[in-house]
């Protein structure tokens, strides 16, 4: 990791500790936060019909290979991320939605 990464990385640390965006244990918290596993939906797609059923889809039980180790995601409200295998050849559908992105200037919400 570079120095001026680094640097950038602390920064971005005090400005969010100094607007009140991280609890006690230095952690992010407010309503641009939410867990990773809440927010996302995996589906295995068998035929067209499963695109419009709640049957087929599930929660991760964890998602810290993506996210980190807190698998949290920081920046978004009203987040929404989609993962839809098609189960003959695996390919895949990443959907991604939203209500509000955190707009508050030295503060860059999660890339996701």
């Amino acid at each position: 990791i570079s120095l001026g990464y680094e640097r950038l990385k602390r920064r971005t640390y005090i400005l969010m500790e100094s607007l009140g965006l991280l609890n006690v244990n230095g952690n992010r918290r407010n309503s641009f936060c939410v867990d990773g596993n809440d927010v996302m939906e995996i589906k295995l797609v068998r035929n067209p019909e499963d695109l419009m059923t709640e049957t087929c889809s599930f929660k991760p039980d964890m998602c810290h290979q993506v996210f980190g180790e807190s698998e949290q995601i920081f920046g978004y409200k009203g987040l929404k991320i989609k993962l839809y295998y098609a189960a003959g050849n695996l390919t895949t559908y990443i959907g991604i939605e939203y209500d509000e992105k955190i707009n508050t200037p030295g503060i860059e919400p999660d890339n996701i």
